[in-house]
């Protein structure tokens, strides 16, 4: 018997020790062009799909000689096939067997490669010369030629059951190590795995509740197809672990108990899958413009949603904060192991948020593993490196990121253009002291700058930054107890300058000189009691406490015109400048117990105080699963959620000097989750949420995006009574871990505010009045449709669908003079009275890897609103006189969101 080694089946091998490589002489500079060429490129870089074999039977099990992991280094340029194959077996000392009749012997080869193992060497000049390397039993080497092209493929069959009750297992999730392809079981626990690559392989069982099992060195042959009879074991699954909260996502989730929404493959072939906010959209319940990287939750603004970096609260995580609140997360997807989105009816441990949760943990390297990644794409280029060390008990992750639109803008020749800077560094240093204890420590810092020359010759400047520091230490006292204590420090700055001129005259009508700094400092602990196996405790605090600065002037300027030369000025100035300081305190106690098999119950409790706002607020909680069977659960979940303002959200630009009172949300949650035998997995959820104390809002009509949007004659100040969210959510996935994989979302949602009044220019205009809200969408659809007919090309395409958003229109009036003229001025209409068009768009996402001895080379071309559909995003009103009817009347320009738009990619990435 024989066995198969391909360029392929060796980088699948776990052989204990790994191909290790030396880095690159030179980083090729790679242009958008190249970028586009080799994305297309239909070139195989590989001969592991080869045929022409002995015949082998799958279950063999052979290793790879000891002499052909020898370390060697070649480089040989324009020799014969045979020579090449001499030198490599004399230094890697071994014997090679062939026939000369059968092998191009004089075909010429090329080889230079350093400190590598002597099989990858052999197989490098392999791929040239469409040979392969069987080994016997033995350990004798023998050089044949391919069949077929190279295009050997065959299938993997077997059944999955139970190893305790023997029953079958179906919906289990089958997978191939490097390959890319995969399947679930049937009703029967029975899979087929159709068109592998012909070479040694790794293939990965998976089942919820199960031990996850790997089988490995399975010998693929051209001549049988295996079949494997695997048995998985029941994991023991603690309480904890246990989800009880409806309205949870796991994206690239890991555990017994995660049944995964989004997986990293799911995201790296979506539209905007390296901004991990943009990704997030697709899930039902979510709101978001194409401009912006920030979503709301169930009609819940941004800033209602908690954001946890390995236990860290983030403020404004966004970078180019002045494009509608930020267009990309200040976080590298590719340094993110996963995460949790919990939009509503969250636990007792997450406070002082009115709507959701997004909870991400960073990458950890695996074991005996390092590396490294490097990425240029549209918006940015990026490097991520992460590795062991000390034996595995030490790990680290180091992820940086640097925006170049304004070097692509210089480029371009534009005059003036805005010149957007922004960057972020992401590290963690982890290290296992003891069986017990484990320290980490985190840093992250983010960095805007923009200056700005409008084509009205406003001069924009502005900067935003976000450092943050934590020490992380996780103790374990015994199997039952946990507890984890964060300590940690960080700082928010912002600086925003800007002249406003009327027109092109030179005469200025506003100033605005912003700066704001906030430091914090914070200490947090969290406990974790397995009791027994129906009762477990959590309970924890978080101390904050912050500093401020902020020092705010505005000189805004109301200009008549008397005639070209000559004008009329009335100023209003604003000046606020204070230091507030003071601490929050959270505590709680989440109690969770199973009160019998099938339900399982968390009853929470939390303590807020806010030493601004004056507030002691107590935030019962309770969720609840009912497992309807192994497929099956209920979940429900009720609350009430406070929010207190945070001390770096004193709304200073808005004439404000002091903080609001505490918000409520009273959250409503039911669902059901099931995987059908045919793998789909289907989740329905019903909410409804009602807001209460929510402060006074400032709001502008025209939905023009302004950097200082509270100078413009726009602005209203809204007080509000109340508001309501409800809705019904649908989310169905069917991930067999085949070719095609696809999934959906549906959302009927209603979202209204309840307006006592609105004040403009100092005039207050009584409503008392449901309206709906900002981001109001009745229907939205998410459709996405994936294909990988082999683990070097992905392609996506999706479709999105949601009723246009209320505004507020612009309408013409009229009123007659004492003197009988007749006066035309605008106005607005009804507070949200119109909405725009529906909007709609499809995109396609291509990616293509490419597998070299030197790591994985992947680009990709995302094209966004194919088929260029005109989404309406705001209305310009401007007055054209009508000669003929002698009067004025309102012309109306649609501004749009994202027409066709294309960008590419391509990243990097190597284990060293």
């Amino acid at each position: 018997m024989q066995s198969i080694i391909t360029k392929q089946s060796a980088e699948d091998l776990t052989l204990g020790a790994r191909v290790k490589r030396t880095k690159m002489k030179a980083l090729v500079t790679i242009g958008m062009s190249i970028c586009l060429f080799v994305l297309l490129c239909q070139v195989s870089l590989f001969a592991q799909e080869s045929g022409a074999f002995l015949k082998i039977h799958g279950s063999g099990q052979q290793k790879i000689p000891n002499s052909l992991l020898t370390r060697v280094s070649v480089n040989l340029a324009g020799v014969n096939f045979e020579n090449a194959l001499a030198v490599i077996s004399e230094k890697g000392d071994f014997k090679l067997s062939y026939s000369r009749t059968r092998i191009p012997v004089s075909k010429k080869v090329t080889i230079e490669m350093e400190n590598v193992y002597a099989l990858e060497a052999l197989l490098d000049v392999l791929e040239e010369t469409g040979t392969e390397l069987l080994v016997s039993p033995e350990g004798e080497l023998l050089i044949v030629p391919l069949k077929d092209g190279g295009k050997g493929q065959v299938a993997i069959t077997g059944q999955v059951v139970d190893a305790e009750t023997k029953e079958p297992l179906w919906g289990t999730n089958i997978s191939i190590a490097g390959t890319g392809l995969g399947a679930a079981s049937g009703p029967l626990g029975k899979f087929i795995i159709e068109s592998v690559p012909i070479g040694i392989r790794t293939v990965q069982f998976s089942h919820i509740g199960y031990e996850l099992q790997r089988v490995e060195s399975i010998v693929i042959s051209s001549e049988e197809s295996p079949h494997l009879a695997v048995e998985l074991r029941p994991e023991t699954i603690s309480l904890s672990q246990v989800i009880v909260t409806p309205s949870q996502f796991s994206i690239m989730g890991k555990g017994p108990t995660v049944k995964q929404t989004l997986t990293r493959e799911d995201l790296e072939i979506v539209p905007f899958g390296e901004d991990i906010y943009r990704a997030t959209k697709r899930l039902p319940g979510i709101a978001a413009s194409d401009f912006s990287a920030k979503f709301t939750v169930r009609g819940g603004e941004n800033e209602e949603i908690l954001v946890l970096l390995d236990g860290m609260e983030l403020y404004e995580p966004f970078h180019l904060k002045d494009f509608e609140g930020g267009a990309i997360s200040i976080i590298d997807a590719a340094a993110i192991d996963g995460i949790d989105l919990m939009t509503g009816g969250f636990s007792a441990e997450f406070g002082d948020r009115l709507s959701g949760v997004f909870n991400i943990k960073s990458t950890r390297a695996t074991p005996n593993e390092s590396r490294t990644s490097l990425g240029l794409s549209f918006m940015n280029a990026r490097i991520m490196s992460a590795g062991t060390f000390a034996e595995n008990k030490g790990a680290w992750l180091v992820s940086a990121r640097r925006g170049y639109l304004d070097l692509v803008l210089d480029l371009m020749g534009e005059e003036d253009p805005p010149r957007p800077v922004y960057y972020d560094f992401l590290s963690k240093v982890e290290y296992q002291l003891d069986a017990k204890h484990t320290l980490s420590v985190n840093f992250l810092r983010a960095g805007d700058r923009l200056d700005y020359v409008e084509d009205d010759d406003d001069e924009d400047k502005t900067g935003y930054g976000n450092t943050y520091g934590w020490l992380t230490s996780s103790y374990i006292p015994s199997s039952k107890l946990f507890v984890q204590s964060l300590a940690s420090f960080g700082r928010i700055s912002r600086h925003r300058e800007g002249t406003g001129f009327e027109g092109r005259t030179g005469v200025f009508n506003f100033v605005v000189a912003d700066d704001k700094n906030v430091d914090l400092f914070g200490f947090k602990q969290d406990w974790n009691l397995d009791i027994s196996k129906r009762w477990f405790l959590r309970w924890g605090y978080d101390l904050k406490y912050f500093r401020a600065n902020y020092d705010y002037q505005s000189i805004l300027r109301d200009i008549t015109w008397l005639s070209p030369q000559d004008y009329r000025v009335a100023s209003d100035t604003s000046r606020i400048d204070i230091s507030p300081t003071g601490n929050k305190l959270g505590a709680y106690l989440s109690n969770r117990f199973q009160l019998y098999a099938p339900l399982t119950v968390e009853v929470g409790l939390r303590f807020d105080h806010n030493s601004f706002s004056g507030d002691d607020l107590f935030s019962p909680r309770l969720n609840a699963v009912y497992a309807l069977g192994k497929q099956t659960s209920l979940r429900a979940g009720w609350g009430r959620f406070y929010q207190s303002q945070g001390v770096h959200e004193v709304r200073v630009h808005n004439g404000e000097d002091g903080f609001f009172a505490t918000q409520l949300a009273k959250h409503y949650v039911a669902g059901l989750e099931h995987t059908f035998r045919n793998g789909l997995n289907l989740r329905l959820e019903g909410y409804y949420k009602d807001y209460s104390d929510l402060p006074v809002a400032y709001r502008n009509l025209t939905n023009e995006i302004e950097i200082f949007p509270e100078v413009q004659d726009d602005r209203f100040r809204l007080n509000l009574s109340g508001a309501k969210s409800k809705g019904i959510e649908a989310y169905v996935k069917y991930d067999r871990g085949g070719k095609v994989t696809w999934w959906a979302s549906y959302a009927l949602a209603k979202v209204n505010e309840d307006v006592r009044s609105a004040i403009h220019d100092g005039t207050e205009y009584r409503a008392d009045t449901e309206f709906p809200g900002r981001f109001d969408q009745r229907h939205s659809l998410y459709l996405d449709l994936n294909y990988r007919p082999n683990r070097r090309w992905h392609l996506n395409t999706s479709w999105q669908y949601h009723t246009g958003w209320p505004f507020t229109e612009t309408v013409l009036r009229s009123e007659q003079l004492p003197d009988g003229s007749t006066q035309y001025y605008s106005t607005f209409g009804v507070y949200h009275g119109t909405r725009y068009p529906a909007y709609h768009r499809m995109d396609l996402t291509i990616n293509r890897h490419f597998y070299t001895s030197r790591g994985r080379i992947s680009t990709f071309l995302a094209l966004t609103n194919v088929y260029n559909h005109t989404n309406i995003r705001n209305i310009d009103y401007r007055w054209v006189w009508d000669a003929e009817r002698n009067r004025p009347f309102l012309d109306e320009l649609n501004e749009h969101w994202f027409r066709f738009l294309p960008s590419i990619g391509v990243s990097w990435s190597w284990e060293h």
